[in-house]
């Protein structure tokens, strides 16, 4: 073990960020798709964005570019179609699942597919069907917490963390 005082302490380069972040395929798809969608709803600002989130999935790893993605769409890109926007969710969703990084479809990719397409379907919902969009967020924040606390009993029960009497 070095010592601490004679030596001095190592800064990782952009190099060895980069070298070991494992960019996988689906990553790959989902920047492509991304600043495709972008660049063609929004000309040099979506490529722009594009690149942005290309330099994100190569210094990071897991869901960060997808969530860099997601904030671009909303912030920076707020005036989409509803046909546009869908398109560019399906675009980003490969970023995503890039983080799962598995070779073969799994049950976590099946499980992480139907909850991104359903929440995605009940923000729709929400949207096209209420008066005000305040009362879609408000409506959507208490459906994921309720379905958040129902996940994680469900998790600590099957776990075996709790008995029939409620103990812990």
């Amino acid at each position: 073990m070095p010592d601490r005082h004679t030596s001095e302490p190592t800064v990782p380069t952009i190099r060895d960020v980069v070298d070991s972040n494992e960019l996988t395929p689906v990553d790959g798809v989902g920047v492509v798709a991304f600043t495709a969608v972008a660049t063609l709803t929004h000309g040099a600002a979506g490529a722009l964005a594009g690149c942005i989130v290309l330099v994100i999935a190569a210094l990071t790893a897991g869901p960060t570019a997808f969530v860099a993605a997601q904030l671009l769409l909303v912030t920076v890109f707020s005036q989409w179609s509803p046909a546009t926007f869908a398109a560019a969710q399906g675009a980003v969703f490969p970023l995503l699942a890039g983080s799962i990084r598995s070779r073969l479809i799994s049950r976590r990719l099946v499980g992480l597919t139907v909850a991104y397409v359903g929440t995605l379907g009940v923000v729709w919902a929400l949207v096209t069907n209420l008066r005000w969009l305040w009362q879609a967020g408000v409506l959507f924040v208490v459906a994921a917490a309720v379905s958040s606390y129902a996940i994680h009993r469900y998790e600590r029960v099957s776990l075996g963390l709790v008995n029939a009497e409620g103990n812990r």
